[in-house]
């Protein structure tokens, strides 16, 4: 019975890449990326270039499921793309339960296809698995157009210049803004506290979750609750890109039951919210209601006006997306800048001088303008997020007939395309062996290598990073 929740829309999926392909062979056959890293073929393999290669034998069964996932899964994502980048090249193919992955880890193959090619000759794609996961909606919001740009549209008054006004000023939103204070002042106490080592990727994670279940949705629940909320989304981030394996108590199984709980439960909490908000006559959007703005109440009060009412079941599904979209990647970039500051204690100085600025001038309430006037901590943040980027990896499916680095590849192949290791293996720009030194402004847009990226690009390799007393340096 679970398989049905993405066999049935498989083969619509399929008509539709049919379309798309035939639509994307026109106008396209003379596009390519710099230095011949890929181009289009428009006339199929007639140079008869090799295949990708991949591990040979590989039998997907419905008592083996899952491919080469355990490999993966036991290695570490780094280690093994790695491990096939040494053995084969930057192209590459691996299975993902049924799915065969055409992988590319050349940094400038996959940024100019990425630059160049998207929705001319890739499009977005993800296995089914994770749409079973995420439902419906998430495919068409990731994959038409149309629909996209209405959710944009729906999302957009919660990202305007009054709405951010809203969720930093201290005189508005005061519970909220002490809310943030909190957090962050119970998780540096407990650091403080901590006798042995601090699993900073864990603890990042749970410092975005408490972040974005605060400034994005705002549930009013018990520390239980929320703790109860994280574990279910744990297990819901667990099965997204896990293969479509069925047997009871696979992460696959595991996340489509925690989903299941999870729209039951964010539905009772917005019902509940609802019926508060009516008591008070704080509801249906009204000026006295703006006390608890948070970008979810922003896409409620949307659908409100435009259809007189809360489709509650959207709404559950909406808040899902939600923090998942501002947790499992603000969680990463918030692991990697905690575990990167340590090792270079005059950036963090630097970072502490610009704050005692900004508090001179602005006050100490985290405002707009305050923001606006730390371009060292802006540029501190770019310069993590360029070496160690939260989404390593994006998945997408080739519309034509392709060459990529010198192998074949055909229309509807499915692509995971690296940027994070295609820097690390391929980037010359970044020499692991001459760092320079930092400036008043470490991030570059050029590229070129800074101090950070031995730490992290280290860290990433080798699965991870933590700071302790025994292991001071990545």
């Amino acid at each position: 019975m679970m398989l049905q929740h993405f066999t049935a829309p498989a083969a619509a999926g399929a008509a539709q890449q049919q379309q798309q392909q035939r639509s994307a062979a026109l106008g396209v056959a003379n596009l390519a990326g710099p230095g011949g890293c890929w181009r289009v073929l428009p006339n199929g393999n007639t140079d008869k270039l090799p295949e990708v290669p991949g591990r040979a034998g590989v039998v997907v069964t419905s008592e083996q499921p899952i491919g080469e996932f355990a490999e993966l899964e036991q290695l570490g994502a780094a280690p093994f793309l790695l491990q096939r980048f040494r053995e084969y090249g930057p192209v590459f193919s691996w299975m993902l339960g049924p799915t065969k992955m055409t992988t590319v880890v050349d940094y400038d193959a996959v940024k100019s296809l990425l630059q160049l090619g998207d929705s001319k000759v890739i499009v977005g794609w993800n296995p089914e698995a994770f749409y079973a996961m995420l439902g419906e909606r998430t495919r068409k919001s990731l994959e038409d157009p149309a629909t996209r740009l209405n959710n944009r549209r729906m999302m957009q008054p919660g990202f305007t210049k009054e709405a951010l006004t809203g969720y930093t000023d201290k005189g508005i939103v005061f519970v909220a803004w002490g809310s943030l204070i909190k957090i962050c002042t119970k998780q540096l106490d407990a650091w403080a506290a901590a006798e042995g080592p601090v699993d900073l990727a864990a603890e990042g994670k749970d410092l975005s979750f408490e972040f974005s279940t605060q400034l994005l949705v705002d549930f009013d629940i018990s520390p239980e609750q929320k703790h109860q909320l994280r574990d279910k989304f744990d297990a819901l981030f667990q099965g997204i890109f896990s293969p479509p394996d069925p047997t009871p108590g696979s992460r696959f199984s595991k996340g489509i039951e925690a989903r299941g709980q999870l729209l039951e439960d964010i539905e009772q909490l917005v019902r509940a919210r609802e019926a508060r908000e009516q008591h008070t006559g704080n509801g249906n959007g009204s000026a006295a209601a703006a006390t608890r703005k948070n970008v979810f109440d922003y896409t409620l009060d949307q659908q409100r006006e435009e259809s007189g009412a809360i489709n509650y079941a959207e709404a559950a599904s909406s808040g899902i997306g939600l923090i998942i979209a501002g947790n499992d990647t603000s969680g990463l970039g918030v692991s990697a800048l905690l575990a990167t500051l340590p090792l270079f204690p005059e950036v963090v100085e630097k970072l502490r001088q610009e704050q005692q600025q900004v508090i001179k001038r602005h006050g100490e309430a985290i405002t707009l303008p305050a923001l606006d006037a730390m371009p060292y901590a802006d540029a501190v943040i770019r310069e993590t997020l360029r070496i160690a980027p939260p989404s390593a990896a994006v998945f997408r499916r080739a519309l034509v007939d392709l060459e990529v680095c010198g192998k074949f590849v055909p229309a509807g192949s499915p692509l995971m395309l690296s940027s994070f290791m295609g820097q690390v293996l391929t980037d010359p720009r970044l020499n692991l062996s001459e760092l320079s030194p930092p400036t008043s402004k470490p991030w570059s847009s050029t590229g070129a290598p800074s101090r950070l990226t031995r730490c992290v690009t280290s860290s990433g390799l080798s699965g991870g990073c933590s700071r302790t007393a025994s292991h001071p340096a990545c």
